[in-house]
């Protein structure tokens, strides 16, 4: 038995690992495969999280002839017919599965889309509505402002409209303003 054999990835169990590492703490993995873990987890090694881990504390291990050519063996479950078609359905069921998600999220975030479009084309809408209030309520502040004010008048006596006195016919004065008609005078 060769030594390529007998090495297996510590992160994914693949044996022989294309390109073989040591960590420090004594592990094999696959190069490509600790980098990545390293960038996930901030410079940690993921077999010791208490140690910081570098690419220059790797260590590459070099396999007896050949190792570039290594193909990974396929899986004993892979190699017949049947096995290789349920895999393959396998597989068209998981990508189906997440189109489904997918367009199921497509839709969720069109309709949240839409409610967001909508409010804001309301919002739009009370705000230039706004402006045009408050324009025209300036407008017409200016045209008071520039209306001569007219004088101040006596408290009781109403607009220009003279009051004239009568007496009831039970000794009373009463006040009544031209132009009211003949009802009787405001007391």
């Amino acid at each position: 038995m060769t030594v390529a054999g007998t090495l297996t990835c510590a992160l994914s169990g693949q044996s022989p690992p294309l390109d073989p590492v040591v960590t420090p703490s004594g592990r094999i993995c696959s190069r490509r495969l600790l980098l990545t873990k390293l960038s996930e987890n901030g410079g940690r090694d993921p077999f010791e999280t208490s140690r910081t881990l570098d690419e220059s504390d790797l260590v590459d291990l070099k396999l007896g002839g050949g190792t570039a050519d290594v193909v990974p063996p396929r899986l004993p479950s892979a190699s017949s017919l049947p096995s290789l078609l349920s895999q393959i359905q396998n597989e068209h069921d998981a990508i189906l599965l997440e189109l489904y998600d997918t367009r199921r999220a497509l839709e969720e975030t069109r309709r949240e889309l839409s409610q967001a479009l909508y409010q804001n084309d309301a919002a739009v809408r009370v705000v230039a509505r706004l402006a045009q209030e408050r324009d025209a309520a300036r407008e017409r502040v200016r045209e008071l402002s520039s209306r001569p004010s007219p004088p101040p008048q006596k408290p009781g006596v109403e607009d220009d409209k003279p009051a004239v006195v009568a007496e009831d016919g039970d000794g009373r004065k009463r006040r009544r303003v031209e132009g009211e008609g003949g009802g009787p005078a405001v007391g």
